[in-house]
């Protein structure tokens, strides 16, 4: 179990270092074909950076502070068959490796289709406030992860948006 739960702080640190540690560069990329009735329907200033068949990275393009992004994965465990301790240790890693992290809220459901948990919270780094809002359903060891990290200059129900619109062409039974 511990050895689950430090590969994955190990992945979660990658991840949070590449998406707010990297230089602020402006590059165009260009939509993946496999899925352009999703990027049309992104909102205005957003971007589709990449896609595979188990990730998505957008990024919402802004002329100065912090550029959101919302990122899609997928990714299987044998620990998401208990998937209410599966999403404890998963925000326990965050929390570990994000020291200001403060959850706000936590709802989680469980039926038929599998196990959700809606996360919402903010963390600080190098003195500003970073939003953070994460979907995650589980369905046995299968997890699809939405996550998103804005300021205050970006739209929660932008973000809720693009993760109902992620959800619809991504995840089975949605």
């Amino acid at each position: 179990m511990k050895k689950y739960l430090l590969i994955l702080s190990i992945l979660l640190l990658i991840v949070l270092g590449i998406l707010f540690f990297r230089p602020q560069t402006k590059k165009s990329p260009s939509p993946t074909p496999s899925v352009p009735s999703f990027s049309e329907s992104l909102p205005l200033n957003w971007q589709l950076v990449s896609s595979t068949d188990k990730s998505l990275k957008l990024e919402k393009s802004v002329t100065s502070g912090l550029k959101a992004e919302i990122v899609y994965k997928k990714t299987s465990s044998p620990d998401a068959l208990t998937p209410a301790k599966y999403v404890d240790k998963l925000k326990a890693g965050a929390r570990s490796t994000l020291p200001t992290l403060r959850y706000l809220t936590d709802k989680r459901n469980s039926t038929e289709l599998g196990y959700t948990a809606l996360l919402t919270g903010y963390y600080f780094n190098q003195g500003k406030k970073i939003l953070i809002n994460q979907r995650l359903f589980i369905q046995a060891e299968d997890v699809y992860t939405l996550t998103a990290s804005y300021d205050q200059n970006s739209s929660e129900a932008e973000i809720n948006s693009i993760f109902d619109s992620i959800a619809s062409h991504y995840l089975p039974n949605r």
